[in-house]
């Protein structure tokens, strides 16, 4: 090569390498420009007079082909201008390409990764506070396309308000977020699952959210959520009251419960978001591993009488929100419901140990019902006090005018006096000795009221009264006398007649649905022991009699003895 084309191609060079890099300058200085004018503009339109925007610098560098703007700001004032509504902070945001032909020639802008970190944002819950005014010339705007390889938020924080300064209905968490091959047409509806994004995934930590009610606070350490592949996992789930016992009870002035619940971890598999909406929850499976659920009431509080408490399908219908979920599978709960009679400080414990359950066909939305003919079915079974196992499967009509539900289970055989530690607390009575050779119910009802059967053997039954727990001497008298003469010993009895309980319950409306459940049990155990009609009385053949009521007491032979 000769001298003529050397000094030739280093002249060519070095113009090109200035006209680049003059190139550069002037592409950074209109970037900046049409940067801090057009957002002010643009989000002026849409909250009119509400705004506030800036940066500290913008850094367009050429040649590793990204740009990066530091100390973004976003401010929104209320519409009366006189109070912050929502705030956005973002440290770092950084945007590199692949090409500059694909970023300024092509129909499509196209940016291999977008990252914005330290994210910090605080906005209302109530987003139709945010809503912003309908752009005028929206018809009008120049159509775009914009393709973008990765958007990746990192050490972020969130914060939800009720009321500005106040900690009830407050909801905050760190965040990474992660979306993946993300196309957007300015002239097409966007569908993030249509097409709209690849991937996304989002990462919590820290998540503290305090309910509206200001009485209950939820913690959980960590989720990820990734729902375009329809899967989620939260672990450690706390729901706490944010006052001790004692405090939530003087606050809440009326009977209610005090609950406490744990849970190691939660799984959502198959979750799927509606077409068109992201308002919906629909997921194929649930699976909540190791719940701990504690339900203490303090009785020395009145029981509002304009207090209602809709029954489960109700509530579920009732939702604004569409749900549909097929199955829920709970494994290893544990259950302890506490009571504190009224007029008293001790507390009576009843326990669920070893609990497993399935929920199936949780879902308000009408065609679902009427495609799957489905039923709300809740099948369950725990160890009672960790000795027996009580089983129960609750099925209730879905979109039914009545409510209409039916319930059958069975308690295997136990020790009673397993139950003194709740009855010997909450009732002037304990269990001496007894065995429960096996517990079998079922029944049906409504809304308000329940009818069935119950079959409880049980045998070497003894009650002692405790006369300290009774003012009365004449009721402390009468109840020692019916325990320990007029109750039954045994069911079957020796004479061969077993009594049917009689399940009969009015419903309390004012009440919990377990509590529905619970108390028409009573109902049937108390029909079984002689406080009400029996159901039925069945005569076994080839059995042992047993002395009748009367001849206890002395009154002559019992007629119905077999010779």
């Amino acid at each position: 090569m000769n001298k003529k084309t050397k000094w030739f191609l280093g002249i060519f060079f070095g113009l090109i390498l200035l006209i680049l890099i003059a190139w550069k300058l002037v592409k950074n200085f209109k970037i900046e420009k049409f940067l801090e004018e057009k957002a002010q503009t643009e989000l002026n339109k849409l909250w009119p007079n509400r705004v506030v925007f800036d940066f500290d610098d913008l850094t367009f560098r050429f040649f590793s082909k990204n740009a990066s703007i530091s100390n973004v700001r976003l401010t929104i004032f209320s519409e009366s201008g006189a109070d912050t509504l929502a705030n956005l902070k973002i440290e770092l945001i950084t945007a590199n390409w692949a090409s500059y032909k694909d970023f300024f020639t092509d129909d499509t802008i196209k940016v291999k990764a977008l990252r914005l970190d330290k994210v910090f944002s605080d906005v209302p819950f109530d987003f139709e506070k945010l809503k912003p005014k309908a752009s005028e010339d929206a018809g009008s705007s120049t159509p775009f396309k914009i393709a973008v390889g990765d958007i990746i938020l990192s050490n972020s924080e969130l914060n939800f308000y009720k009321e500005r300064g106040e900690q009830t209905g407050q909801f905050t968490s760190a965040y990474e977020l992660v979306i993946q091959d993300v196309f957007y047409d300015s002239e097409k509806e966007f569908m993030p699952a249509g097409g709209g994004i690849g991937a996304v995934e989002l990462k919590t930590n820290a998540m503290d959210y305090y309910l509206p009610d200001g009485f209950y606070r939820v913690q959980i350490r960590n989720t990820i959520f990734r729902p375009l592949v329809g899967e989620a996992q939260i672990n450690d789930v706390l729901l706490k009251p944010v006052y001790d016992w004692k405090e939530f009870a003087a606050k809440k002035e009326v009977l209610t419960s005090y609950i406490a619940l744990k849970v190691d971890s939660i799984q959502l598999k198959d979750i799927t978001i509606p077409k068109g909406t992201m308002k919906a929850a629909i997921a194929e499976e649930i699976r909540v591993y190791q719940p701990s659920l504690s339900v203490l009431r303090d009785k020395n509080y009145i029981l509002p009488d304009d207090r209602f408490v809709p029954i489960i399908i109700d509530q579920l219908e009732d939702m604004e929100l569409p749900v549909f979920i097929r199955k829920v599978l709970v494994e290893n709960m544990f259950i302890e419901y506490i009571e504190k009679p009224e007029g008293k400080q001790s507390t009576g414990k009843i326990t669920f140990n070893d609990l497993t359950g399935t929920i199936r066909h949780f879902t308000n939305i009408a065609d679902s019902v009427e495609a799957l003919d489905a039923s709300l079915e809740i099948l369950a079974s725990a160890k009672v006090f960790n000795k027996a196992v009580l089983s129960a499967e609750i099925v209730y009509g879905l979109q039914t005018e009545n409510g209409d539900f039916s319930a059958t289970g069975s308690l295997e055989p136990m020790q009673l006096t397993a139950f003194n530690d709740f009855i010997g607390v909450v009732l002037p009575v304990n269990i001496q000795e007894g065995q429960n050779d096996g517990v079998y119910f079922t029944f049906s009802g409504t809304r308000y009221s329940t009818t069935g059967r119950m079959r409880f053997r049980y045998s070497d039954l003894k009650i002692n009264v405790d006369s300290e727990k009774i003012e009365s001497q004449f009721i402390r008298n009468s109840l020692a006398f019916l325990a320990n003469v007029a109750l039954p010993k045994f069911n079957p009895r020796p004479n061969g007649k077993f009594r049917v309980g009689q399940i009969n319950f009015e419903r309390d409306t004012r009440k919990s649905m377990f509590n529905y459940w619970s108390q028409s049990l009573v109902t049937g155990f108390k029909s079984t022991l002689g406080a009400s009609a029996p159901a039925e009385i069945e005569q076994n053949r080839n059995s042992n009699e047993e002395e009748s009521f009367w001849s206890k007491l002395g009154f002559g032979k019992n007629k119905e003895k077999k010779n």
